[in-house]
């Protein structure tokens, strides 16, 4: 965009201007100063609500009173929103040891990932630790073991989506051209009298629930996260005779969570943050999440004869799934930009959501092959889902498949068709619902 903050006074329009016969001869200056921006915090400028760049051009020479000074020349910033974004730097460091023996082995990995985000003041720190183990008991009877943990850290997340604190709904959407961010950056935390009002600097200072200045956003409404998770399985499988083992498995995957959100006061918002919030405001929500399941299977893998070919597995599984959220949040603080609950203008708000979902099942496959070219293919599930009505929370899915290669049971052999299989198949779903 070659223009700046503005609204219709780019050359066209002040072609028409000069039709008037008051303005015969007046300068692209002269016409600019009279019609088009010109910042000044006694709400006497110019445009000064206008938040798109379809002003009087820019780099044409025109001396304009901006935010960083008097008569400026008013000049484009090609980079402003480049300029915005950082280097990003990730530090990785990891470690493994490792040891075996005839019966066992074992795997210790930790890592540490230290991350500074492209966007001003984002981050993330996470550290790993893992631990793998197989042990053989016996000749029959073998043990895997399996855990990691995990801490994952953020002093800020970088917003996404539809959001004032996202720099890039600003950025494409509304911006003037000839914004030096770097005096953005400079200033981001002066609060200056605009119109009779205090507010945070930024490049637009009308439409005050609207355009807030991204490094304000950025160094002082973060949001914070703190994750603990753990995960892991555990599996003791036993040979009960060749070609059949029986298997009995646990995982778990378990995480807790803590998020905080700050939002300071003289903050620009287009929720009912700006008019409830004139304190500011904060909330944060602590949500535990954990997932197990139990299986028990019996896998067969048997040549019956020599044509015949057996691969079946029998099972039972358990899954039991738990989700729990408890949000505070507050309408205003008493003491400006104190982040308590004991500092919440009346009663603070808790908000406590909970879910639980437990699923058992049973399950077979079977998988029969004739001499390489006649294959057969059957499954079998049943389900008992919680989600589901008493009456009707169990629920069946068969499915059955044949696959014939006809190449290799005709022995044909043919540089037209060197491979040809006829395959048809029958299934029936099934699925429950979320609680």
């Amino acid at each position: 965009n070659e223009y700046g903050q503005g609204l219709n006074t780019s050359e066209y329009y002040y072609s028409l201007w000069l039709e008037d016969e008051e303005n015969a001869g007046k300068s692209y200056q002269d016409f600019h100063n009279e019609m088009g921006f010109s910042w000044a915090l006694d709400g006497s400028g110019g445009q000064m609500s206008a938040d798109e760049s379809w002003g009087s051009r820019l780099d044409a020479g025109l001396m304009v009173n901006q935010m960083h000074g008097d008569s400026m020349p008013w000049i484009s910033q090609p980079k402003n929103v480049k300029d915005y974004y950082k280097l990003g730097i990730s530090t990785i460091n990891n470690i493994a040891l490792s040891a075996g023996g005839e019966n066992a082995s074992g795997r210790l990995t930790i890592g540490y990932t230290s991350q500074k985000g492209t966007s001003p003041n984002t981050d993330q720190k996470k550290l790993n630790i893992g631990v793998n183990s197989n042990f053989k008991l016996t000749d029959r009877l073998s043990v895997d073991i399996n855990t990691t943990y995990t801490n994952l850290q953020n002093d800020n997340l970088p917003q996404q989506g539809n959001s004032m604190r996202n720099p890039l709904v600003e950025f494409n959407s509304w911006f003037g051209r000839q914004v030096d961010t770097k005096y953005l950056e400079d200033h981001y935390e002066d609060i200056v009298m605009y119109d009779g009002q205090e507010m945070a600097f930024n490049w637009m200072l009308a439409w005050p629930q609207q355009h807030a200045n991204p490094y304000w956003n950025a160094y002082k409404n973060t949001m914070s996260r703190d994750r603990h998770r753990v995960y892991g399985n555990a599996a003791i499988t036993y040979n009960l005779f060749q070609g059949v083992d029986i298997m009995g498995r646990v995982g778990t995957d378990f995480f807790n969570e803590h998020r905080k959100f700050l939002y300071h006061k003289y903050s620009r918002d287009w929720t009912d943050m700006y008019e409830n919030s004139t304190n500011g405001n904060f909330w944060e929500q602590y949500r535990l999440e954990s997932e197990t399941n139990l299986d028990l299977l019996l896998k067969v893998d048997k040549d019956l004869t020599d044509d015949l070919l057996l691969l079946a597995t029998v099972g039972t599984a358990h899954r039991s799934a738990y989700d729990q959220f408890a949000t505070t949040s507050g309408i205003n603080l008493v003491v400006p930009d104190f982040f308590s609950t004991s500092n919440y203008e009346g009663e603070a708000s808790i908000d406590f959501t909970k879910y639980k979902k437990v699923t058992n099942s049973v399950f077979g496959s079977a998988n029969l092959g004739f001499k390489r070219y006649l294959f057969l293919d059957l499954t079998l599930r049943g389900d008992w889902s919680s989600t589901l009505p008493r009456e009707n929370w169990n629920y069946w899915y068969p499915s059955a498949n044949l696959g014939f290669i006809f190449t290799d049971a005709f022995g044909i052999e043919s540089r037209v068709l060197s491979y040809g299989k006829l395959r048809g198949g029958y299934a029936v779903v099934g699925n429950d619902t979320d609680p």
